[in-house]
This record gives C-alpha cells, structure tokens and sequence, in this order.
C-alpha cells in the first residue's frame, strides 16, 4: 500500500497539534506500508527527515513553493491513497478521480464559532468532506458533530484517537526546576472559544484563599491590549506570567510543577493538552463541554465554561485537597494508557484498507 500524506501543515506551523499528530502518525506507519511526505520546506520542530532534503524555511513563498511541488505529485497519482491531515483543498482540482482519499477532521470549530472564522475555511471543509471516501474524526464528538452539521453516513468515518504527545522517557528525564512556586497553567491560544476571559474571572476568587498562587500561560501570540487591559481590571497584573516559546522539555517542566492545569476551551476537538497533563502528572480542572469529558473521563474536575464561579470551584477543589490532587493524578496515569500512537496507527491502516476496499456507503 502507496500513502501520501499532504504536509503542507509542516512548511507553515513550527509547531502545533495538527504537525505533531502528522508526523507520530506517519512514524508509526512507516513501517508498515509505504509513505510518503510531501514537503520541502520546514523548520517543524518535530519533523526530521531522514534521507531527504528539505530546506529550514518558513514563509507564505516557500508554502507556495511547497504546495505546487506537491500538487505535481498528487497528479501523477502515484499512489494508492492521499490522506489529508490538515484542512487544505489547494489540491482537489488535480486529483485523480480514481485515487483514493482519506481526511483527518480534527473539528468543526469554523462551523461551530463562524464569527472567529472566514468563510474561505468553511469552504475547505465542505470541499474536503464531500469529495473524502473515508473519514477520520479524533473523537466520538467530532464525528457527533460532522453527522449533524453535515449530514454524514456515519459508517464513513472512523474514530481514531491521538497518542500522548510525550513520552514516558520525555517526561522521566525533565528535572525542570519550579522557577515560580504555585500556580496554575493555562496553555495555547487565548481567542475566542479557548475562553481566555472567563478563565480571568475566575482567578481574583480563586486567590481570596489562595493568594500565593500565579498564572503561568505558555505559548500563544504576546497579550493584546484588550487582555492587558483585562488583566489590569482584575488587578492580576503581577499574577500573570507570560511565556511565548518554550521547548517540549520545559513544557513538561511546566505541567509536572502545576499545581493545576485549567483548561477552559469552550470547545476542542480531542484536546491533546489533557493528554500532556495526565502524562506528567498533572491535576486537571476542564469545561464539560464538547470532547473533553469524552477524553477525560473520571480524571478532571469539570466547570461550566460560561461562569466564572464554577471554574473557580473546580480549581478550589484541586488546591484545597492534597487527596483530591493525587486521586485525579492517579487517574490521569490510568487514562493515558488508552492512548497511544501506534494504537492510532493500526486504526488508521484499517481505514485505509476499507477506503481500498470501497466498503464505505
């Protein structure tokens, strides 16, 4: 079996989600079937291609360079299979129309929030999913999500769930030292539907019984003026730590020092960053909505996104008992054995085989 897998996510993201579940998914694949990366140029911090060149850049001209090197090889279908990881549709036109396709949707968040999203993106997704001969949705929710906002057969698309981000030795070998004594942790982007200003409000009552703690938020584009000036109405001006870049080994570091991980996203797809946190042992406090009580299960307390108080109740019940912290630690430790990559692997190839197979409807 011949896989390409469109890569274009690596010539534009350093960093993220999508390009890590590429790049674990096509690891484990490798030695299973044939595949193929079409990309480059990258400075992905995950991607190290091995008897290949790629040039070390990252920029809208070497995406373009990237892409029309890529439409060349999906023309001339010297495959079986295109399977699309990322929304991206700059190909369709040059498909064959006896090739095989396979997408990975990891939400529909552009369906779900418009308002935070063009148009151009909803469109990819329409085009995608209607031309797609297989389906891969990274959780139950997903899936729930595509049956009813576009109409989907279930019995096109496969759940699939991610592995861990880190490793077990990632995470043994960090002996990162805790530079900024209590605190909870808020990761990635802060707009819109991630929820960052609910998350805000609910800090000044959280502090009233715990007035040491701080806030470290790590990665994200460099506060704004509407989340300064929403941190300056709080008065959290000295509680908040902003850190833009760091490495995976000191984002383990930050995450196994937490004294809680608070996750208030209003809506994600799978949420990896639960999976960062269980794997290093670190208490989480999570929305109820969406796919994280589906990944989470019994290890996260949960708080309603919308109301500040009930976020700040689910972090109390962590920092006011040291039981409580252990318990959902435990669990965590017990959750993260359900997912792992060459588990995703395995499913993923069994996706292909039915795509080959024309056994969808």
């Amino acid at each position: 079996m011949r896989v390409v897998l469109e890569s274009s996510v690596l010539t534009w993201q350093k960093k993220g989600g999508v390009s890590r579940y590429l790049i674990k998914l096509s690891e484990n694949l490798e030695t299973k079937i044939d595949v193929k990366l079409c990309s480059w140029f990258s400075n992905n911090i995950y991607f190290k291609p091995k008897n290949k060149l790629v040039l070390p850049f990252r920029s809208s001209f070497a995406l373009k360079i990237n892409n029309y090197l890529t439409r060349v090889v999906i023309s001339k279908g010297d495959y079986d299979i295109l399977h699309v990881p990322a929304i991206n549709d700059y190909f369709l036109d040059v498909l064959p129309s006896d090739k095989k396709l396979v997408i990975t949707v990891h939400d529909l968040i552009a369906e779900l929030f418009p308002n935070e999203f063009n148009f151009a993106v909803r469109k990819k997704n329409k085009a995608l999913i209607e031309r797609a001969d297989r389906i891969i949705a990274i959780s139950e929710n997903t899936k729930n999500d595509l049956i009813s906002i576009f109409g989907i057969c279930e019995d096109k698309i496969d759940v699939i769930y991610h592995g861990s981000p880190f490793t077990p030795k990632e995470v043994d070998r960090c002996n990162s030292v805790n530079k900024y004594g209590d605190y909870l942790l808020f990761v990635g982007y802060r707009n819109g539907y991630k929820n960052f200003s609910n998350f805000c409000h609910a800090i000044p009552n959280t502090l009233k019984t715990h007035p040491k703690v701080k806030v470290v938020l790590v990665g994200g584009r460099s506060l704004n003026q509407e989340e300064k000036d929403l941190i300056s109405s709080l008065r959290l001006e000295n509680k908040i730590i902003h850190l833009k870049t760091v490495s995976d080994n000191e984002l383990i570091g930050l995450y196994k020092n937490a004294r809680v991980f608070v996750f208030p996203s209003k809506y994600e797809g799978f949420g990896l960053p639960l999976l960062e946190a269980f794997s290093c042992g670190t208490p989480v406090a999570c929305s109820n909505s969406s796919s994280l009580p589906e990944i989470a299960k019994e290890a996260a307390s949960y708080f309603d996104p919308n109301d500040p108080g009930s976020i700040s109740a689910a972090i109390l019940k962590i920092l006011n008992s040291k039981e409580q912290a252990k318990k959902q630690i435990a669990s965590g430790y017990y959750r993260i054995e359900n997912y792992s990559w060459d588990k995703a692997a395995q499913a993923t190839l069994a996706c292909y085989t039915t795509a080959l197979n024309n056994s969808n409807p």
